[in-house]
C-alpha cells in the first residue's frame, strides 16, 4: 500500500492503531505522518516510531489520503474548523474516538 497516512493525535489509542499498522509490513512507516500538540509528544513519537512527525494538523491534513482523527471527541470540531480547506478532494477521514 502507498497510500500516505496521518494521525492528527497520537495518545494511547492512536499508538495502539500505529503500532498495528507498521507491524503489517503491508504499510511503511516513510508513508506515514502525525500530528501532536506539544513537543514533548512529537519527541516521543520519533524517538518510538520512524516517522514523519509535526506539530502541525494542517501539514498532516495536506499529505493525507487515509486520515485518523485520533483526538478526544470535544476537540473534533475544532480539528475539522482547521483543516477542512486542506484535505485532499478523496481523503478518507476515520475517527477511532
Amino acid at each position: 500500500m502507498n497510500k500516505k497516512i496521518g494521525f492528527i493525535g497520537c495518545g494511547n489509542m492512536g499508538k495502539a492503531m500505529l503500532k498495528g499498522l507498521l507491524s503489517s509490513e503491508e504499510i511503511s512507516s516513510k508513508d506515514i505522518i502525525i500530528s501532536t500538540r506539544s513537543e514533548e509528544s512529537r519527541d516521543k513519537i520519533l524517538k518510538e516510531f520512524e516517522v514523519k512527525c509535526t506539530l502541525s494538523n494542517i501539514e498532516v491534513a495536506k499529505e493525507s489520503e487515509i486520515l485518523f482523527l485520533a483526538v478526544k471527541p470535544n476537540m473534533y470540531k475544532q480539528i475539522i474548523e482547521e483543516i477542512k480547506n486542506f484535505l485532499k478532494d478523496d481523503v478518507i477521514i476515520i475517527s477511532i474516538a
